[in-house]
């Protein structure tokens, strides 16, 4: 019997490896089972650890990757303003000059533009915490005092005064205020959003 071309290419795919997979289903978007590998590659070349692909790796990946796309969808809802490539370039040397470990990218399997692509979002996710979250924090004197007296003079000393740290207690209560209304309107999102994970354990 004579094999046709279309019998021949419906057997390849029949028998192909699927190579990429969708692992949850957030709202319109996919995230894939490469992406969750590449986010736990990139996490441990950032943090200098040793590339564990766990269970519990994956699931911790699938949250960052989720929380990540929600985010993305708010700023294109914004219009926020898209990042320069020369900024995305300056990233990649500002990490390279001050990790100097660009060399040890493919022990992680990765790339330079891989690294370059995750700082770009870093920085995109923190500018949106600054637009969104930050200029509605208001911080009293009352509670910089108190974070003065708790966390600053017994480690200071008597010497110390509340006028030397106030910028910075201040900078350090407006950002930790501004984590908390994040993850609260993550949460929110969660709670709006179609979500499936289609490989159950990452839930």
């Amino acid at each position: 019997m004579r094999v046709t071309g279309l019998v021949l290419l419906a057997a390849i795919y029949a028998n192909a490896e699927i190579v990429d997979r969708v692992a949850v289903s957030c709202g319109r978007r996919a995230i894939t089972d490469t992406a969750i590998t590449l986010r736990i590659r990139l996490t441990a070349f950032q943090n200098g650890m040793p590339v564990q692909v766990s269970e519990a790796a994956r699931r911790e990946a699938a949250q960052l990757l989720i929380d990540q796309t929600l985010i993305e969808v708010e700023m294109g809802i914004g219009h926020y303003r898209a990042m320069t490539t020369e900024r995305r370039q300056q990233l990649l040397q500002e990490w390279e000059k001050e990790h100097r470990n660009l060399a040890k990218l493919p022990e992680y399997a990765l790339t330079a533009e891989e690294l370059e692509q995750d700082l770009a979002r870093q920085e995109d996710l923190l500018n949106f915490l600054n637009i969104r979250f930050r200029p509605a924090v208001q911080v009293s004197d009352e509670e910089v005092r108190r974070y003065f007296e708790k966390n600053i003079r017994p480690a200071a000393g008597p010497n110390a005064t509340l006028a030397e740290y106030r910028a910075r207690i201040e900078q350090l209560l407006v950002s930790q205020r501004a984590d908390i209304d994040l993850e609260a309107w993550l949460r929110e999102q969660r709670k709006r959003t179609l979500i499936e994970y289609i490989e159950k354990e990452l839930q």
